[in-house]
């Protein structure tokens, strides 16, 4: 019905509203109400502190964009249903995940949380905790209509050391469950196997992994044309070995 509405003003190219259509059209669905929009505001405000305290830059304002772990971070969000991004401390793997999480919430419905926030018994008792004033399974409903929704889960290795994390394993069973939910883990390298064991063999969950490696030379070579007073570190080969790492460089 709708195609047949929009191929009756293409000659004119004509622009419709909702109140323009059949009124059999508005009948069959309702627009998203006050409610819906308290929890999609309660999520976005849930989200803004986490991706503000993820530092992605040298110094105070230069954005270290690691452009090709990012697109393909990305890439593998089109097959895998859960991405890890692996590296060690500091190496900027929690940047690149928040650098894909703005990127895609330009399209799609995106959202954060850190992994403590899923020592939980439940997927509900996260919301809450976050003042998100919905259940997993209410959530699922007024999202229902996103093509995409992606979530950024910080740190997932300190899990590891709740003893209650079965809200983490309610995430993975909805995103096993549903096709059009992606997961973004960022975990420090050396728990990689177990974070595997623990939460995503047992979900059965088609997972990839993005490792991060040290800055290259073309990085630091772009970080000293942007600073400067970094040049005489970085041209002692002992010192330039370790401020590849991005924690140590900043």
């Amino acid at each position: 019905a709708l195609l047949a509405v929009a191929g009756s003003g293409m000659q004119e190219a004509r622009s419709f509203r909702r109140a323009d259509l059949p009124q059999e059209l508005p009948q069959q669905h309702t627009s998203i109400g006050p409610s819906e929009h308290r929890v999609l505001r309660a999520l976005k405000d849930h989200t803004a502190p986490i991706l503000h305290s993820i530092r992605s830059t040298i110094g105070t304002a230069f954005h270290l964009g690691r452009a090709a772990l990012v697109e393909q971070t990305l890439a593998e969000l089109e097959s895998a249903r859960v991405v890890m991004i692996v590296g060690p401390a500091g190496s900027g793997k929690s940047a690149v995940g928040k650098d894909a999480i703005l990127l895609l919430s330009a399209d799609h419905f995106a959202f954060a949380f850190r992994a403590e926030e899923f020592a939980q018994p439940h997927f509900d008792a996260t919301l809450h905790a976050g003042r998100i004033p919905a259940s997993g399974k209410t959530l699922g409903a007024i999202l229902a209509g996103q093509d995409r929704k992606v979530v950024l889960v910080e740190s997932v290795e300190r899990l590891l050391e709740k003893t209650t994390r079965d809200a983490f394993s309610d995430l993975m069973a909805l995103a096993a469950a549903d096709r059009s939910l992606r997961v973004i883990l960022t975990c420090r390298d050396y728990w990689t196997e177990q974070v595997r064991a623990s939460f995503l063999r047992s979900a059965s969950i088609q997972h990839a992994v993005v490792t991060i490696p040290p800055l290259a030379d073309g990085e630091l070579t772009d970080v000293e044309a942007a600073l400067p007073t970094l040049r005489y570190p970085l041209n002692n080969p002992t010192l330039r070995d370790i401020l590849r790492n991005p924690y140590f460089l900043n």
